[in-house]
Parts: structure tokens; sequence; C-alpha cells
């Protein structure tokens, strides 16, 4: 008698095991269809960190970096495309390496321009290089060849004791 208690009180959790498992099954059968909102996921793929160019040139897109200063009121603000030639010759191995380390290498050009002085992000070149030595230090390699930063603009603002913004540049 107590054998058919412990079974009954484990079904339950086979049953839901096995529901889980077929879900995933489903929920990709559906995705194949268009239907995967329908289960609440969406079929849509996150974009690439990076767009391939050809020649092993690569576009990371747009960059808008703020950086708020407590001390003095200001809010730095750099924008700029982020261009780089890579180490690859064809598209298959750079969406390989893009797939594992793109997001690795925004986050890196992200932490290297919030970590650089005001006076050293007016030279766009030596941010560039800045940007390729770290990236390549951080992944153990020589992946990046070199880096371009392309309509770089740089502005800072300060927040009045009023709670607005004053804008401008250096």
């Amino acid at each position: 008698m107590e054998v058919l208690a412990v079974f009954l009180g484990i079904l339950p959790a086979f049953f839901i095991g096995l529901l889980a498992s077929s879900h995933t099954h489903w929920s990709q059968w559906l995705e194949k269809l268009g239907m995967g909102e329908a289960w609440g996921a969406s079929h849509s793929r996150p974009a690439p960190a990076a767009k391939w160019l050809g020649n092993g040139e690569a576009d990371f897109g747009d960059f808008c970096v703020r950086v708020y200063d407590p001390a003095s009121g200001l809010i730095r603000e750099a924008s700029f495309q982020f261009r780089v030639v890579t180490t690859f010759d064809d598209p298959d191995s750079f969406g390989r390496f893009i797939q594992s380390f793109g997001q690795v290498i925004r986050d890196e050009v992200l932490v290297t321009v919030r970590a650089t002085s005001p006076s050293e992000l007016q030279e766009v070149d030596y941010l560039a290089r800045k940007v390729v030595t770290r990236i390549n230090r951080l992944l153990g390699q020589p992946v990046l060849k070199t880096a371009r930063i392309e309509n770089f603009s740089l502005a800072e603002r300060a927040i009045s004791k009023g709670g607005g913004e004053s804008e401008s540049s250096p």
C-alpha cells in the first residue's frame, strides 16, 4: 500500500517532466512554422554584434557612450561608428567568431571609452589603437588588426541645480 502511495506521489512529477520536454519540441516546431509567439516565444533572433563587409572588415555599428561624473555634475557623451579589420578571410569563420565573442568586443569598446580621459578621447586614432590592444589582450590572440572610429562626436552637458541640462562641447 505504501509503495502505491509513493508511486502515485511521483507520477505527477513524471508527467510534468514529460510535458516540459515535449513543450520544447513543440515550441521549436511552432517556431519553424512562424507561430512561436503562441507559446510566448519570439521567433526573431537578436542581430549579430557586427556585420561582415568583406576582406576581413567588420562594422560594429553605432555606439553612444554616456558617462556621468557626480563630482562635477557633468555628463560626457561620445558617439561614433566602429569598424575593424580582422584576421578572418571568410564570412563563415567570421560569423562563428562574432557569435562567440561579438558582444564581448562591444562591451570592451564601451568599457574602454568610459575609462578613457576626456583629453585622450580627442585623439580618435589613439582611442582606436587602445581598443584593439585591449580586445586582443582580452581574447588572448591578435584577432583585430586595426580599428577605425568614424563620425566621432564628443559633448558634455552639465546638470543644473534645477534638474535641467545645459550642453557644451569640449
